[in-house]
């Protein structure tokens, strides 16, 4: 499953692996991310695959797929918690938690472009968080 993924990026698809997404199984784009364990502060869910709980999220690249959001913005997210990544050589950390760590990486592959994000956006996100979510999926489309 992961190589056909992987075959569809780098013929030009857009691809939007969020939340518990890419926990699933081995990155396929271990260039642009992979899943890592958050360490080092004390808002872990152990049992919910180490998610960061009760942290804001900061945009610290501006980047087409965050569409007009400014380095600095920062926003709490609907959901209380999330997921966090080490980023690979190819990838660019677009937002990251109170303690540093990645929650939003983007990269190109081949023709194709990847968002891992480690939000869950549900139903009606608002404000900035429903920037960036809107934002990421038109530039995986294509949108400049």
């Amino acid at each position: 499953f992961p190589q056909a993924l992987r075959a569809y990026v780098e013929q030009g698809g857009g691809l939007f692996l969020g939340f518990d997404t890419s926990w699933f199984m081995k990155s396929a784009f271990p260039e642009i991310a992979m899943h890592a364990d958050p360490v080092g502060h004390d808002r872990i869910e152990v049992d919910r695959h180490a998610h960061v709980i009760d942290t804001d999220l900061e945009v610290v690249k501006e980047h087409a797929a965050l569409g007009n959001l400014k380095i600095g913005t920062r926003y709490t997210p609907m959901w209380r918690e999330h997921m966090v990544f080490a980023t690979g050589p190819k990838g660019t950390v677009l937002m990251r938690n109170e303690f540093g760590d990645p929650v939003c990486v983007a990269g190109t592959l081949g023709k194709g472009r990847v968002v891992f994000a480690g939000s869950y956006y549900g139903k009606d996100p608002q404000g900035p968080e429903r920037q960036a979510y809107l934002s990421a999926l038109d530039w995986l489309a294509g949108a400049k």
